[in-house]
């Protein structure tokens, strides 16, 4: 009789990929010839089911063929694929040693050796004013963080004492139980406990840092601040956070960077922009104002007839390009004319303005 790989998964014909699978997984656990409750026949049907319905291709055939799968899609059905039905359980269930491990405390069947315990990651801010932002900048901070210790190099042991072999685990920094389960016995592995993986131990603890090889200690850290950065930017420094026990890598430094407001600049990528009040007679008559750049002050030139609003470039005057500042080159100073009318004139003053508009010099 022609086999119904649905029926056998206990699924609709038109059940997903995920539905097949679930239905695979659930029946393939609790028929496994290891467990109290298993069948090695019903767990070959099963996983001769899913071989077929968990492959998307062999399932099109067998939708195809139905019936007469066996003898016209693929002679002798999954058999035709080539089958072992614990080859299929075991690629399925890839993975699942871990959530035995965590069910019975540990890997099944794995050396686990000691993985060096990070230190923390430190996290501080700092503030530069705009001009440092534009040029780029250092600064010295100040940490108090967990380093090595000074007293016994980060060993742990009391200067002068011997490590010795971990008695616990005898120096191979794992310790062995054999645990039973629905699969049969296994040999469980984890990380000794006392040693830490490292199958050995301070005979006698330092007793400045209690065994960790680590203590707290004031530091001066000096952090190049590139320039362009913007508000808020974050400047990551690895290796400076904190040491791991027993000479464990070091966390990373974070910097983040505050910049000041500038009453007279703004940021418009690597350009600086500002405004310029020109008096009136100026912006008509022309001649020169006074501004002031990132290199201090300098004379700008105003052309007769400008009007508000004008831009002028100074080219190179604005902030360093490349955050590394390598190239040397700048962006612009770009400044904006605002016109300095005046609020009150007086009568000889008025007439003048008066004789500009009837000449058609002004307009109203």
């Amino acid at each position: 009789m022609p086999k119904d790989y649905y029926h056998t998964l206990g699924v609709e014909r038109s059940a997903s990929a995920d539905e097949v699978k679930r239905a695979y997984r659930k029946l393939a656990l609790q028929y496994h010839p290891d467990k109290p409750t298993g069948n090695e026949e019903k767990f070959k049907e099963i996983n001769e089911a899913y071989q077929v319905l968990g492959d998307s291709e062999k399932r099109a055939q067998y939708d195809r063929f139905g019936a007469t799968f066996e003898s016209g899609g693929s002679p002798g059905g999954a058999q035709g694929f080539g089958f072992d039905p614990f080859e299929v359980f075991q690629r399925e269930f890839t993975g699942f040693e871990d959530l035995f491990g965590d069910l019975f405390g540990g890997a099944f069947g794995r050396r686990r050796t000691r993985v060096a315990e990070r230190g923390d990651d430190r996290a501080t801010d700092v503030t530069i004013s705009f001009e440092e932002m534009a040029r780029g900048t250092t600064r010295d901070l100040i940490l108090e963080r967990l380093r090595t210790c000074p007293t016994c190099g980060g060993s742990g042991a009391k200067p002068g004492t011997p490590i010795a072999t971990c008695a616990t685990c005898a120096g191979s920094g794992v310790v062995e139980r054999q645990v039973r389960t629905f699969f049969g016995a296994m040999l469980h592995r984890s990380v000794c406990p006392d040693c830490g993986g490292e199958g050995k131990r301070p005979q006698t603890l330092c007793s400045a840092c209690s065994g960790t090889g680590r203590a707290h200690q004031r530091e001066t850290l000096r952090v190049k601040i590139p320039a362009g950065l913007d508000d808020g930017t974050r400047i990551r420094i690895t290796g400076e956070g904190e040491v791991g026990p027993r000479r464990g890598p070091a966390g990373d430094l974070y910097v983040t960077v505050r910049v000041k407001r500038h009453p007279a600049f703004s940021r418009d990528e690597q350009d600086v922009r500002s405004t310029i009040a020109v008096p009136f007679t100026t912006a008509v008559l022309g001649g020169t104002v006074e501004v002031e750049t990132l290199d201090g002050k300098t004379t700008l030139e105003i052309p007769r007839g400008t009007p508000s609003g004008s831009e002028f470039r100074l080219r190179g005057r604005g902030i360093v390009i490349g955050r590394r500042g390598e190239t040397g080159k700048r962006g612009d100073h770009v400044i904006t004319t605002v016109i300095d009318v005046p609020k009150r004139v007086n009568r000889e003053q008025e007439e003048l303005l008066r004789r500009f508009v009837e000449a058609g010099t002004l307009r109203r």
